[in-house]
């Protein structure tokens, strides 16, 4: 199972889309469990919440397509979190 989550950040950029005051970042991975206990143990490394916005049946080809096409967007914390914006938004679907 493929899976977007999203947190929110406050801070302020020129760069990216801000939603309701806050910048919004997408995480996008793969998981052999449930997609919602996937987000919860995410949400123990992070300070702000995890959301799940969607999911999509797929294997790690399939997850590794979509970053590879994400890659321009991705940001400083690795391959599997990209910044909202309309692309990510409109290729994600969230």
């Amino acid at each position: 199972m493929i899976y977007v989550a999203s947190t929110e950040i406050d801070l302020n950029s020129p760069f990216i889309t801000v939603v309701d005051g806050k910048i919004r970042f997408l995480k996008v991975g793969h998981t052999e469990d449930d997609p919602i206990k996937r987000a919860k143990n995410l949400q123990t490394g992070c300070p702000t919440p995890i959301y799940l916005v969607r999911q999509y049946d797929g294997d790690r080809v399939e997850e590794e397509w979509l970053k590879s096409n994400l890659a321009p967007h991705n940001t400083s914390g690795g391959k599997e979190w990209y910044f909202y914006n309309d692309f990510t938004a409109d290729y994600l679907k969230v």
